[in-house]
Parts: C-alpha cells; structure tokens; sequence
C-alpha cells in the first residue's frame, strides 16, 4: 500500500508552541501542559506511537480550548497516517473540519489519507480545497520535474491555483502532480489521461503521463509521451530532458545524446547537458567523448562535484589511477558527503596497490551511507585479498541483504565459501548466480570449483565444460576438469587432459605438477619425476612441487632424495602448517617419531586449533609412545572442534592404549568400529586390545576382519612395536 502522509501539515505541527496554547495554574494543568508537549514533539516513524499515545491522553481531558484540541487531533492524525492507519487518520482531520472548517492542516491531510485509502474523489476535492485556500502549500505537494541540473516551472502557474475548478485542465494537472509525488503512478496518469481528454495536444500533460508511465516502468509509452510532447512543442525542455533521461535507462544512448545536442546547441552555457551527455558517452563506451563533456562541464562550473567525479570513472576505465584520484579528491572536496566518491577512489587506490589507503576509502563510503552496497562489496573483495574472510563474509553478506540479486556480490562470496571449505553453501550461492546469469563465467567456475571439493567429479567436469564452451582457453577450466578425472581414476583422460593444458600454457608450472601425479598415481614414476623436473624448471620456489616429488622418490625408495625434497619444500614455505604436516608424516613412516613431533610442534605454533594439526600431533607422539599426556590434550582439543570423527576417535583410543588404559581404549574402539566399520586400523588394535585383556577369540576376530579391510594394516603398528 502507498502511504500518503500530508508531510507539510505535518511539518507545521511538529512546530506547533504548546506552552502558548494551555497556561496551566494547577497540577493537573501541569500534567496536561506534560502530554501536550509530548503529543507535540518531533514526529517520527518511531515516535509516531508515542505521539499518538499523548494526544489521546491530552484528548481525554476537561474543558480544552477548541483551538487546543483541534491541535491534538491534527497531531494525533498526522501520526496516525505516519503508522498507516489511514481510516483513523481521516476521521481526526474530519472531526478538526467539523469545527474549523478552514484549517487547511486538516484539510490536507484528510484529503492525503483518502487518497492513501484509495477514495480519490474525496482526496481531489481536498486537494482542491488545499489549492484555494493556501497554494503555497499546495505547490509543495506537487511534482517537480528536476533534470540535467535544472529544476523547471512547475506544471502550473501561481496564479492558476486559487482559480482551480473540479474537472478542467489544470485541476486535472494539479491533482495528478500530487498523485505522481506520492508515487501513485496508475492514478496520476488517469488524471493526466483526463486532462488530455480536455486538450489532445497540452505538451504538460504529455510529458507528466510520460513522466508517470516511467515510475510505473511502462517504458514504450513513456517514449510515446515524450516524442509527441516534443512533436507538439520542439523546446518544451521537460519533454526533451525526460525523453534523454529514458533513452539512456534503456540504453538507447545515441537517441539519449541526440537529446543532449539539441539541448546543448540551444543552451550552451548549462553545465548539466553536458554532464548528462557525458554519461551517456561513458556508458555507451566513448570514454574519449565522455572525457570532453564532463571537462566542458568543469570549466562551465568548475564547483560541479558530479562532472569531477564522472570524469573520475573515464580516468578509472583508462587505469589512469592518479588522474582519477585528483578528480575524486575534487569531488570529495566539493561534496564531503558523498559516499560513491570515496568508494570510486577507493578502487583505484586498489588499482594501485594501495590497499591502506583502500580499506580506508571504502570505510568511510560505507559510515557516510551504510546501505552503499557496492562499497560494502569492494571493502570484502579487499579482506578476501587479505584472507580476512569473516570480515569478507559480513560485508558481502551485507551487500546481499540489500540487494539479493547482486550477482557480483554472489560470485565473491562464493569465492569466501571455497576459501574457508564451505563448498555447499558456495555452491548455493554459485547456483543463484547462475539463475540470474545462466551464462556468468565466474558462477560456473565456482559451481565447477564446489563440486569438485565436495568430491562430486562428474559435476566438476559438466561445469568446466560449460566454461570451455564459451572460453575454450580457460585455464582454471581446463586444469580442475583434468583433476576430476585423476580424482575418478580415469587416467587416460586426466593425462589428455593435461595435455591440452600444458599446451595452452607452456610456461605454467602447474600443469607439468599436476600432470606428474597423475603418472604418479599409475605408478609412472620415471615419467612424473620428468613432469617434475619440468615444473621446478618453471618455478624453483613452488613448495608443493618438492613435495609430490618427494612422494614420488618414496615410492621409489630413494629415502635420501625425498628428504631432500621435504627439506626443501618447508624451507620454501617454513608458515605451512600443511607442508610440515607433511614432512612429518614421512618422519613417522620411518619411525623417526622425534623428528615428527618437532615438525607437529612447529605446524601447532602456526596453526594451534586446526584439527588436522592436532590430530597428527595426537597420533605421532602415541607412535612415539612418549608425552602421552600431551597427545591426549591434542586429541581432546581436536574432538571438541569435531565431536564425531571417527578418525580423531580412533587417535584417541591408541592413546588410551599406550597409557595402558585398555577399558577405556576398548570403549573408544567399540565407538569407532560402529561409526567406520570399514576403517581396518581401528579393528586391528581392538584385537590387540582384546587379547591383552584375555578376550582371545574376540582378539583373533577382530585381527581377521582388520587384515581382510587391508592387508598390511599391521604394517605401522610393527614401526611402533606394536603388535599381537
């Protein structure tokens, strides 16, 4: 429902001198002096309750003034509209009519309600009313066509309002330029459709039902309007200035600066036409042009702080960072308010590297208008960068609550998602992108992206797929589709994959890396160490690449090589908890527990409550069979973050073994083998268990089943000492 509130009425009683109307002499003339300043204290929507509250109370009392009630109902009326209770409203500013009836307060305001309660007869002849007995007001309720930096004449003269009669012309214009401020747009170009009844060809009417066909996103007959309009009158300038503003929403831009020339040739000191045509070349792709107008526009004013930051946005699309700086830093200068300046200044300060000075820019943006979303979307681009990803996740879920189909906004949270391994919800948001943008890239990327980590192959490469469609060279495309089908096992078509890769980008190390674990995983060992070596080649100073290929020296016994190659990748990357997770899993395969342990201890420094850390932390020192009670804390740490891994259970359980706890260890395995029942380690140490406390054929049993999951489960509990 539309709410019509007669906010000048309403202005005026705020106003209203309470302490002039009532001169109390007694405590209840005290009390009564207390509501009635309630009941005329600033109206708000959250004060409108309060208001209405004190009014009825200062309503309530004896012997008030006519003059002093008629002011508690207006009140009370204008506060009721403001809460849309439109019937309760008119019935105040009624019973203020029934005693004055030229309170012209009331008058609008009753006439404002029923136009909110649809009765708009009732609400014309308020109107009307309004107009002859105070037009300044009346003119205030009317539309104000406002254009290219010019505000034009209103729809009628001064002179015409006292005049108005119901059902000419110009009441027609009059009530329908109220109807159009409100926002009713249907009943405005009724009451324009009437005046044109009455003159086919009045160049006003025209171009007001234009005007209201627009707001009602009636497009193609606004056009109509405007072009007859102007057919009529050539240098009607609403018609034409409405007509530019059109064709540029619709992207019709040489129509729109078509407009803009006939202004400018006719008019060739006003700033604003140029500024406007400025716009229309900058969209339509003409920065050059775009560039001349909006530098016309300054030297017509050099105080115009829009043609200052348009001309910023030409500088941004030329990565002519500085240059848009300077302008944007006039805009500011000129319009410290200005919220979109600071953001467009912050992105080229991006640009540039200078993401301080960003942060700060989009900062402020976002404290002078916190409904900016695009500043609120740049500032969590910035914190993605700096992998701050709640704080990226709170402005961009910001950005969204504003505008749900902000499909920029969907895109980068999706990349937050994926970056803190919330691939589901990234998938989410990748999926409403699509369904605004079938065809968006990124959102195929992402969905290709997700599906991959949530282990969904088949997915992964129907979406890359999509990619390599529209951009046959795509390189994240290419390189995730080829690790889908290693993750399938469909070698064959990894390795072609690669291939075509590797082709595309030569110079990428990469694609030699991924292409080597994919000979890896076949047991092509020769083949990935040449892969390998030609992606070190590429990039000495990629970590992970020292490390596949020091699996790959461990599954060719060159132990010595391939400590190497772990010594390497963490003095590559000495903050990677996972590259010392690595390094001291190989240490525990060897039995080399000590060396383990360090390296947990380094990767526990870095990232103390990462579950993984913990839990290999947990694991290699109940190996080691030493700091036992340290390994139980990690492994409480662990569980508490993931309550029911069977993996952490399982770690849990071998320490309670080492420590010689076998009750609570069979019951921690009892747990796990229910939760994995194919996780054959878990089974063989059950046995172990079993057998130590005298459960012989339960012992065997489970031993069997361990070996029957996985052969050479005994393997690495051998390493430890462990055994039946």
């Amino acid at each position: 429902m539309k709410v019509c509130v007669f906010v000048f009425a309403t202005a005026a009683l705020t106003a209203f001198p309470a302490a002039a109307a009532i001169a109390p002499q007694s405590a209840a003339g005290v009390a009564t002096d207390a509501l009635m300043q309630q009941c005329t204290s600033e109206l708000t929507k959250d004060s409108a309750a309060n208001i209405v509250s004190a009014c009825s109370a200062v309503l309530e009392g004896k012997d008030l003034e006519e003059a002093e009630k008629n002011a508690a109902l207006s009140r009370r009326g204008a506060a009721n509209a403001l809460l849309e209770k439109f019937d309760t409203a008119a019935t105040d500013f009624a019973e203020v009519l029934r005693t004055d009836p030229g309170d012209f307060f009331a008058v609008g305001g009753l006439a404002a309600a029923q136009e909110s309660l649809g009765r708009l007869g009732d609400a014309e002849t308020g109107y009307l009313d309004m107009a002859h007995r105070a037009e300044d007001y009346a003119r205030k309720l009317m539309y104000r066509l406002d254009c290219s930096g010019g505000t034009y004449p209103d729809v009628l003269a001064r002179d015409a309002l006292p005049e108005l009669k119901a059902g000419s012309l110009d009441a027609h214009l009059y009530v329908g330029a109220i109807y159009l401020a409100h926002g009713h747009y249907d009943a405005a170009a009724t009451e324009f459709e009437r005046a044109l009844a009455l003159a086919p060809n009045d160049v006003r009417a025209l171009t007001y039902r234009g005007v209201a066909r627009r707001r009602a996103g009636d497009n193609d007959r606004a056009v109509a309007d405007f072009a007859a309009a102007v057919q009529q009158k050539s240098d009607f300038l609403p018609a034409r200035c409405e007509r530019a503003q059109i064709m540029q929403q619709l992207e019709r831009w040489d129509d729109a600066i078509a407009d803009y020339d006939w202004f400018i040739a006719h008019f060739p000191k006003e700033a604003g036409a140029y500024n406007q045509r400025g716009l229309a070349n900058l969209w339509a792709g003409r920065g050059p042009l775009a560039r001349k107008d909006f530098d016309k526009a300054i030297a017509l004013d050099p105080e115009f702080a829009d043609a200052y930051y348009n001309r910023g946005r030409v500088h941004l699309d030329a990565d002519e960072n500085q240059a848009a700086i300077a302008d944007y830093d006039m805009a500011i200068k000129l319009d410290p308010d200005s919220s979109y300046a600071f953001n467009n200044r912050g992105n080229a300060y991006r640009n540039l590297k200078n993401i301080d000075q960003a942060m700060a820019d989009y900062t402020e943006a976002i404290r002078l208008d916190p409904e900016n979303r695009i500043a609120l979307y740049n500032r969590g681009r910035i914190y993605n960068d700096l992998e701050k990803y709640d704080l990226a996740l709170a402005d961009l879920d910001a950005a969204l609550k504003l505008k749900p189909d902000y499909l920029a906004a969907l895109t980068e949270r999706a990349n937050t998602e994926l970056a803190l391994n919330h691939a589901a919800r990234a998938l989410e948001d990748g999926e409403r992108a699509l369904a605004l943008d079938h065809d968006s890239l990124p959102a195929l990327s992402i969905c290709a992206r997700a599906h991959f980590d949530l282990k969904q192959y088949d997915k992964t490469i129907e979406y890359a797929d999509q990619v390599l469609r529209q951009a046959p060279g795509n390189g994240s495309a290419l390189g995730i589709k080829a690790e889908a089908y290693m993750r399938l096992k469909q070698y064959d078509r990894a390795l072609a994959a690669f291939d075509v890769y590797i082709k595309a980008f030569p110079k990428e190390a990469d694609g030699y890396d991924s292409r080597g674990r994919t000979h890896y995983l076949r047991g092509e060992y020769d083949l990935a160490l040449k892969d390998y070596g030609q992606a070190i080649g590429l990039d000495r100073n990629s970590a992970w690449i020292y490390v596949d290929r020091g699996w790959t020296y461990v599954r060719m016994k060159q132990l010595s090589r391939a400590e190497s190659d772990f010594d390497r990748a963490v003095e590559l990357a000495p903050k990677n908890a996972a590259i010392l997770l690595t390094r001291a899993q190989f240490y525990a395969d060897q039995g080399r527990y000590d060396k383990a342990v360090a390296d947990n201890d380094l990767a526990l420094a870095i990232k103390p409550d990462d579950v993984a850390v913990l839990n290999s932390s947990c694991w290699n020192r109940a190996g080691w069979n030493k700091e036992l009670d340290k390994a139980l804390a990690d492994c409480e740490r662990a569980i508490a973050l993931v309550p029911d891994s069977p993996a952490l259970l399982d770690s849990r359980a071998f320490v309670h073994f080492r420590m010689g706890r076998l009750a609570d260890a069979l019951k921690e395995y009892d747990a796990v083998v229910a939760l994995a029942p194919t996780q054959a380690p878990s089974w063989y140490v059950r046995g172990i268990v079993k057998l130590r406390m005298g459960d012989s054929a339960g012992g065997s049993a489970d031993i069997a089943k361990a070996k029957s999951l996985d052969p050479a489960v005994g393997d690495e509990f051998t390493r430890m000492g462990v055994g039946p």
